[in-house]
């Protein structure tokens, strides 16, 4: 984990954030060069990784936000097991 911040977090963080600017895939993968095939699989529950320190920095320059705000947002989100968490 990064500073408490899961994978499924991120994951989410990039999409929930693109969409918020109203960028398409495609006009994401035009912005930053990356392959649309990349971003949607960044994207999905599927990504159990991090992305590198320069690759958040391209998405948080084509969000125009900071990593600090892209963290912050991220840590929103819950993760997968609270996801599904069914309190009695």
């Amino acid at each position: 984990m990064v500073q408490g911040i899961s994978p499924y977090q991120v994951t989410h963080a990039l999409r929930a954030i693109r969409l918020e600017k109203n960028l398409s895939e495609s006009r994401l993968s035009s912005i930053t060069q990356f392959q649309i095939s990349s971003i949607s699989f960044r994207e999905s529950n599927r990504y159990q990784s991090y992305p590198t320190l320069s690759t958040l920095e391209i998405y948080c320059n084509a969000y125009t936000i900071s990593i600090a705000e892209f963290l912050q947002r991220a840590a929103q989100f819950q993760t997968e097991g609270e996801q599904y968490a069914v309190s009695f």
